[in-house]
């Protein structure tokens, strides 16, 4: 069965994440966002408590992110080393 972008992404051990979210780009409002979703594995109702954003945001912000996390990986990937390529790789497959 394929894992979908969000479930690899939150199967990934915490220096692969770390090494993806901090060396491809993304926003660090998204980077933080995304950790705590995918790495500690909060709820957006629990993100939204800790950060002080309504539910609706960080759900709105976490599907940004997913997306632009994404279209990064696509325009980049040809520039990544290669430890960077076998993270994305196992996320795209």
């Amino acid at each position: 069965m394929k894992y979908s972008f969000a479930k690899k992404l939150n199967r990934l051990n915490k220096r692969s994440a770390k090494m993806l979210l901090n060396n491809i780009g993304l926003k660090e409002r998204y980077r933080k966002i995304l950790w705590m979703k995918y790495i500690e594995g909060k709820t957006a109702t629990e993100i939204s408590e800790d950060l002080g954003y309504a539910r609706e945001t960080i759900n709105n912000i976490i599907l940004k992110a997913r997306t632009e996390l994404e279209e990064i990986i696509n325009d980049q990937y040809d520039l990544c080393d290669d430890k960077l390529r076998d993270i994305i790789d196992y996320l795209i497959e």
